[in-house]
């Protein structure tokens, strides 16, 4: 981010004064070849302020208003042959306040930053619709995707694959399918908002959910002409996944397959063994399944996507597909990251054991609320509660249970008042506490929420259980039970003075421990400054990397880090900040860090970076509502200018590391001080400091805990 008073001024003071327009201006499929200067956002035929402006609004939220046919802020297009987003203005590959900065800053004759390759902002480019993307493309993007705009341009780009139609509540057509009337099924922006959301934010869905609306829609086995069972459709999933393997031209089930190919837990639908109960589809896996096994499309373009109803209301299939897209889509659940945790060394300690927290809700606001006035909902209002019930819940991770037990609370088994759930994980206590090497490993917990669900449509009518399923991990470490040490875990006692250790599992703290400061100063016409203090930091010993047998790292697992932001831009003030209390990485909070160590040279290197995406800090200027200012990510220290990790700062063996370190400023303004100092955390012949006592040990022996 560069921040100047003339640019940011003019952008502020200019932020609300567009008159709305349609919310969906344009589309990718409909884009037309014309050529444009670069940053004409409005495809108003030239450069403005308004482009700027306009930019801005978008980015929070508000209309704008574009000529006819003009890409909507975000939609990827083709420039000059090559894909990008429409308003990344820097070719960055997203849009921030920064590509609307940029863009007012160009129009007063400042420079800016762009990417390689990217186009001068006022140079002229041609703009045309973007190559078609493959199943695999998709899926990969789609993952990729960090916000709901951005996971809803790229289902976009599957609708026109199957067939499907987009249109607004009241019946204006976004994207064009193969419906011929208002009652042939389309979908609805507010429905492929909830199916972006409930993407971007990886809510899963047992299988049985799809069970459960194929029912509806009254498919039946062709032999038995009973309702399919959950095992029956995933073994029409492995056969549709095996198929489309072998036939390239089968886009559906190409894409059901590669979305589960490239979730973090890859999830291969043709193999074998697969439990129907322990199977879990993503949002859009479960709709192109439903999709494809409902209504079979795509068709010849101009034919009837499926049955017309008779009664002019939606059928059946049609009725499955929306109450899908609304009701499943329509609650979303969430699961609180949790601390990493370690084996007891005291068996009467609380301090190792972690609550987890979860809760369903349904999605609020206008999202939801809204009332449709065209095609087959019309006169539906879907409310703003949807007839849930409270929930059950299950709490399932066989690898969490390896290494400790759950101990229940009253909202457990069933959710509360306010849809939360909680449970509390207990770790075992180590047979020979602090002694031996440190293992860690991640185990995934699956919470699975089991909910009754009414039709919006039929109040009345209940459609029967759906299972939301998030899941998260628990970091949990232990020492291996063993005589002393071992190779690569903690080592004995390392004095202040001693030489560096000829074998880098020797000689080594168990820990570090300490505190860390940075002040980051933007420079440009105005200044905002950054400060962000770190405070009770402890950094653990991790096992050895192979790929680095001469080092040993230290990773962050406690502390919080706060960050203070304030500045001035002409007559406009800069003004917040937040505090992370734990080492997390959820993709919206993030604060780790590092500590490496050449323990044959003596030297070091330590790094550690902070962001939030929330809103925390605004641009205040006179008679103006505030705005969001859109912040980045920064570090709470570093040693060197050398990239982070690569230990090049002396130490002596057993002392303090400790410094400061200033950085000159950078081709984008910003001049940076760090502070630090952290300090070795010993351990003692056999464990780390506070290890249990002989007489304990030999209790332990006794009951059998083995040979410490």
């Amino acid at each position: 981010m560069r921040v100047t008073s003339l640019g940011l001024v003019v952008l502020v003071a200019l932020l609300l004064g567009a008159a709305p327009g349609p919310l969906h201006p344009g589309s990718s499929a409909a884009t037309p070849a014309a050529s444009l200067a670069f940053g004409d956002l409005d495809c108003g035929g030239g450069l403005g302020i308004g482009d700027a402006q306009k930019l801005a609004r978008s980015l929070i939220g508000l209309a704008v208003t574009q000529g006819d046919g003009c890409p909507a802020m975000g939609e990827p297009v083709g420039i000059d042959g090559v894909e990008r987003l429409w308003g990344d203005v820097d070719c960055g590959g997203s849009l921030g306040i920064g590509d609307a900065q940029k863009l007012a800053r160009s129009l007063i004759g400042l420079q800016v930053t762009q990417g390689a390759g990217c186009p001068a902002i006022g140079a002229p480019v041609e703009i045309g619709p973007p190559a078609p993307l493959s199943p695999q493309e998709l899926a990969a993007r789609l993952h990729a995707a960090t916000d709901t705009a951005q996971a809803e341009a790229l289902l976009r780009r599957v609708y026109p694959e199957l067939g499907v139609g987009l249109y607004t509540e009241d019946g204006q057509q976004i994207l064009a399918g193969v419906e011929t009337g208002p009652d042939d099924f389309y979908l609805y922006d507010a429905e492929s908002e909830l199916l972006a959301r409930n993407y971007v934010e990886r809510q899963l869905f047992g299988l049985h959910t799809a069970t459960l609306f194929l029912e509806e829609a009254g498919v039946v086995d062709a032999d038995s002409g009973q309702p399919l069972s959950d095992a029956d459709v995933l073994s029409r999933l492995a056969d549709g996944v095996a198929a489309a393997r072998a036939d390239e031209s089968q886009f559906t089930w190409r894409l059901i397959d590669e979305l589960g190919l490239v979730q973090e837990d890859p999830l291969d639908l043709a193999a074998a063994g697969l439990d129907p109960a322990t199977t879990y589809l993503d949002s859009v896996q479960t709709f192109l399944v439903l999709y494809d096994m409902t209504l079979g499309l795509p068709v010849p373009a101009g034919a009837s996507a499926e049955v017309l109803s008779a009664a002019g209301g939606p059928n059946a299939r049609t009725q499955a597909l929306h109450d899908y897209s609304l009701l499943a889509q329509g609650f979303v659940a969430s699961v609180d990251p949790v601390a990493p945790t370690h084996w007891k060394h005291d068996a009467s300690s609380v301090a190792e054991e972690r609550t987890l927290e979860a809760q369903v809700s349904w999605v609020p606001g206008a999202q939801v609320t809204r009332g449709f006035t065209a095609g087959p909902l019309r006169l539906v209002a879907i409310p703003s509660a949807l007839g849930a019930e409270p929930a059950d819940v299950s709490w399932v991770s066989s690898g969490l249970l390896k290494n400790g037990a759950w101990k229940k609370l009253e909202n457990s088994d069933r959710t509360g008042e306010i849809g939360d759930a909680s449970i509390v994980f207990v770790p075992k206590t180590e047979p020979c506490p602090g002694k031996g090497s440190v293992q860690t490993e991640t185990p995934t917990v699956f919470v699975i929420f089991v909910i009754q669900v009414k039709s919006a449509f039929f109040p009345h009518r209940s459609l029967g259980s759906i299972s939301k399923v998030v899941k998260t991990g628990v970091e949990v470490s232990r020492h291996t039970a063993g005589g002393g040490a071992s190779a690569g875990g903690p080592a004995p006692l390392a004095a202040s003075g001693a030489t560096s250790a000829t074998d880098p599992s020797e000689g080594l703290p168990c820990a570090y421990e300490g505190h860390a400061s940075a002040t980051h100063d933007e420079l440009g016409i105005g200044v905002v400054t950054y400060t962000t203090t770190a405070s009770d930091l402890r950094f653990q010993l991790q096992p050895p990397d192979p790929a680095h047998p001469g080092g040993a790292t230290y990773k962050l697992v406690q502390g919080t880090v706060t960050v203070q932001v304030t500045g001035e831009a002409g007559d406009c003030t800069i003004s917040g900040g937040y505090t992370i209390a734990q080492p997390m990485d959820d993709g919206v909070h993030i604060f780790g860090g590092s500590i490496a160590v050449d323990p044959q040279n003596n030297r070091y290197a330590a790094a550690g970076g902070v962001a939030d995406y929330e809103q925390h800090v605004f641009i205040n200027c006179p008679d103006q509502p505030p705005v969001w200012l859109g912040t980045v990510g920064h570090l709470w220290v570093s040693t060197t200018n050398v990239p982070p990790l690569v230990p090049n700062r002396s130490f002596t063996p057993g002392d303090v590391l400790q410094g400061s370190f200033d950085t000159a400023g950078n081709p984008l303004g910003w001049t940076s001080h760090y502070e630090w100092s952290f300090e070795p955390i010993l351990c003692e012949a056999g464990g780390p400091a506070g290890a249990a006592s002989a007489p304990d040990l030999a209790q332990r022996e006794a009951a059998g805990g083995g040979t410490c």
